[in-house]
């Protein structure tokens, strides 16, 4: 009898960085299972790498990328079952650059709502971000930075208009900081680049 694995049952857990861990849950006879992670819109290869192990952790991902994670089970009767996928984008890491949804030569759109979080890489080490530029209305869109994992830690700041801030260094005892820009539904700008 071929299981399947649908994707409810295979749930990404974590993905920080250049990391990511999936759990699948057992719903058949299926003593293995095959898996691949490929860049978003790649077309999957035939076969994958099979194993018993689950949840099932990847290391050597591209920070800042989207990524199709495919799954399939293996019986104990040699039945296979078909492929499943889950998308996912892993986190920006150290050395990479942020940008607003209109990238390095456009504006930002109207009423964008976007939260990032950035981790460090090692534990122990603390994230900084570096404004490259900053432009935003000055009335109506800004960003918030958060000394923290969340929206529930501490606000480091509040940023518009076209003053560029100041680095800013996590000292939570995460070492991690989040973002959260909000635009509303008129006059865009060109926006910002941070540097991680």
């Amino acid at each position: 009898m071929i299981s399947s694995v649908s994707s409810e049952e295979a749930s990404l857990i974590n993905t920080i960085s250049k990391f990511l861990c999936f759990c699948f849950r057992k719903t058949g006879s299926e003593t293995s299972w095959d898996w691949q992670v490929v860049p978003s819109g790649t077309t999957p290869n035939e076969t994958g790498t099979n194993t018993t192990t689950n949840p099932l952790s990847i290391n050597g991902l591209n920070s800042n990328t989207s990524y199709d994670f495919y799954l399939r089970a293996l019986c104990d009767d040699g039945s296979v079952s078909g492929w499943v996928s889950s998308s996912f984008s892993t986190g920006p890491a150290c050395g990479d650059i942020i940008t607003d949804a209109g990238g390095n030569d456009g504006n930002y759109g109207n009423n964008e709502l976007i939260t990032v979080t950035v981790f460090p890489e090692n534990t122990g080490d603390v994230v900084t971000f570096t404004f490259l530029s900053f432009d935003t209305e000055g009335c109506c869109d800004d960003m918030t930075v958060y000394n923290g994992p969340n929206t529930s830690s501490e606000v480091v700041g509040t940023y518009a208009g076209t003053t560029i801030p100041d680095p800013i260094t996590s000292t939570d005892v995460s070492g991690a900081l989040t973002f959260v820009f909000d635009s509303d539904s008129s006059v865009t700008s060109d926006g910002y680049e941070i540097l991680i």
